[in-house]
């Protein structure tokens, strides 16, 4: 098991395969608190509750999408940590949720562990300041689909 500056993960996808997956490969990647959810409103029950230091959504889940939970889980606390998933990059709600601010960071699916591990070092989301943060901040730069390549296209 390796040391992860990420204490905590809420991960929420509608798959619940998916989600015990990502749960398992957080694990093994050193996370030492993980909670799952199948729908964005049991995301933003769980978040109040935990208040995890990562939150990993799904943006296409029922009862509540991850955009309607990223602005609501926002709301609540506006320093929270972000990562929204999707299958459909070209969906309008991506786009609101990178220009309204709602999302840290935008990954396309299918994700492979290696960026999993990557975005669990991300000195963003906690403080970090060694030459292999740095390092990976620079890989995953180039990685990440930022606010500013969407609002440009």
């Amino acid at each position: 098991m390796k040391d992860s500056i990420i204490d905590s993960v809420l991960v929420a996808d509608d798959d619940p395969l998916l989600v015990l997956l990502f749960a398992q490969i957080l694990k093994d990647l050193g996370v030492k608190e993980i909670s799952t959810a199948c729908d964005g409103k049991k995301a933003v029950e769980l978040y109040k509750k935990y208040r995890p230091d990562l939150v990993i959504l799904d943006l296409e889940m029922p009862v509540k999408n991850g955009y309607e939970a990223a602005k609501e889980i926002k709301l609540f606390n506006p320093d929270a940590k972000i990562v929204m998933l999707t299958g459909n990059p070209t969906h309008q709600d991506i786009e609101n949720a990178l220009h309204e601010g709602v999302i840290t960071s935008l990954f396309i699916k299918p994700i492979s562990i290696d960026i999993i591990d990557k975005i669990l070092l991300r000195k963003s989301f906690k403080k970090g300041t060694s030459k292999r943060h740095k390092e990976i901040d620079t890989m995953l730069d180039s990685i990440i689909v930022s606010r500013d390549l969407i609002s440009a296209a």
